[in-house]
């Protein structure tokens, strides 16, 4: 029997037809697992849709936003600068001597930080040598004097002279004859003279230094001994009627200031809370070169307290801080500092309860006030709360917390009469 001969049994399936069976099986397989997990998520749901106490949640409104506010108020107010500056002398001076020699005194009084009176005699120069500078001067008068009269008597023999020969004297030597040069020559040695003594005297008056003016000593470089010249000075002078103080302010602030005006200078680290009073002797008058400061000058009368003991004494090259009466302003409304934002403006809480934004004009600026003369009405409510992300039309709400028991606060503008 061959091979060909031999059957493959009754029911047997092909290889191909075994595949497809396979693939038919594997779909449905999937199929049935993703219902099962689709009617599971759905069970899921609806147990939590039917489950008690479970609302939906909603999106809470926006509150408006919580802020003090204080209300307008413009009134007239006289600006007050507040600035500081060092100390000057009105009057200083070198004590330079106008004559060479040995110091022969000193006076007791000659002494760095002593105040001495105008006049007083503070140093003396030998003053031989000049005493007999003058008596050599005065001689000098004498004998010129003498050589006058002398040619005083050739002149009235010249005179007689000339009367004999008045045909025989041209007219060109007619001076010569009568000896009019002579005579002038005699008189301009009297009058150099006279003009000697005037200086000899002068010098031995100048051995004599005084003090030109009341006056506090800064410092002296004399001693007993030691030779004065006119290249060394002796001593350095300050005025004591009057010192300045030089400050400098914002120009903006500048012009707010006048001369003549009123000024309090105080020193707290030492007088505490006494103040002298002084006067702007100059405003105006200088700009620096970036021309953001001005500077003035401020008088302060007696500042080593002489003739009224009762105030504090001032200090030379101290700085000093000064509170300047400036210009009095209409219709202007004080400001903390902390309300003023950006640009010159101010928030304020509109009849809306809405934040709006008010550019103001400045009139001074100082570390705890701006004075605005204009940008806000009488009354607005200005916030005085800090915000975050401020948005001109925001909501705004003053509550309880914010404003109760303040003074100028307010929930609303008073309604006007």
């Amino acid at each position: 029997m061959t091979t060909s001969d031999v059957q493959a049994p009754s029911g047997a399936e092909e290889p191909g037809e075994h595949n497809e069976h396979s693939r038919k099986r594997m779909v449905i397989h999937a199929v049935i697992a993703l219902a099962i997990v689709a009617v599971a998520l759905f069970g899921v749901n609806a147990l939590f849709a039917t489950a008690p106490g479970v609302a939906k949640r909603q999106r809470p409104e926006r509150r408006a936003a919580l802020v003090e506010v204080v209300a307008a108020s413009p009134k007239q107010i006289e600006l007050h600068v507040r600035a500081s500056g060092l100390s000057l002398p009105v009057e200083s001076l070198q004590l330079i001597p106008q004559v060479q020699g040995q110091i022969t005194s000193l006076h007791e009084d000659f002494v760095p930080g002593r105040i001495v009176k105008k006049g007083t005699v503070l140093a003396t120069i030998e003053p031989r040598d000049y005493r007999l500078a003058v008596q050599r001067a005065q001689s000098a008068v004498a004998q010129a004097n003498a050589t006058l009269a002398l040619e005083a008597g050739n002149q009235d023999l010249a005179q007689l002279e000339s009367s004999y020969l008045e045909d025989l004297v041209p007219d060109d030597n007619r001076d010569l004859v009568m000896r009019k040069p002579q005579l002038a020559t005699a008189k301009a040695a009297l009058r150099s003279a006279q003009v000697a003594v005037q200086q000899a005297q002068l010098d031995l008056s100048r051995t004599r230094i005084v003090a030109p003016f009341d006056a506090v000593i800064l410092d002296r470089d004399a001693a007993v001994g030691r030779l004065a010249t006119q290249q060394n000075s002796l001593a350095t002078l300050a005025g004591t009627d009057e010192w300045w103080i030089r400050a400098e302010v914002p120009v903006q602030e500048l012009v707010q200031l006048e001369t003549g005006s009123t000024a309090k200078v105080a020193l707290p680290s030492i007088w505490g809370t006494v103040t002298r009073p002084g006067t702007i002797v100059q405003a105006n008058s200088q700009v620096e070169a970036q021309g953001r400061l001005g500077s003035l000058l401020v008088s302060v009368a007696d500042p080593l307290s002489i003739r009224d003991t009762t105030p504090p004494k001032l200090l030379l090259n101290m700085r000093y801080e000064i509170e300047l009466a400036g210009k009095t302003v209409k219709n202007a409304v004080s400001l903390e500092p902390s309300w003023v934002h950006g640009d010159d403006e101010v928030w304020v809480m509109d009849a809306e309860d809405k934040l709006a934004f008010r550019t103001i004009q400045v009139a001074l600026r100082s570390a705890d006030q701006v004075i605005a003369t204009s940008g806000l009405a009488a009354g607005e409510r200005i916030v005085t709360s800090r915000l975050a992300s401020p948005v001109p039309g925001m909501k705004l709400r003053v509550g309880d917390e914010a404003g109760a028991g303040k003074p100028g606060v307010s929930a609303k503008p008073k309604a006007k009469e």
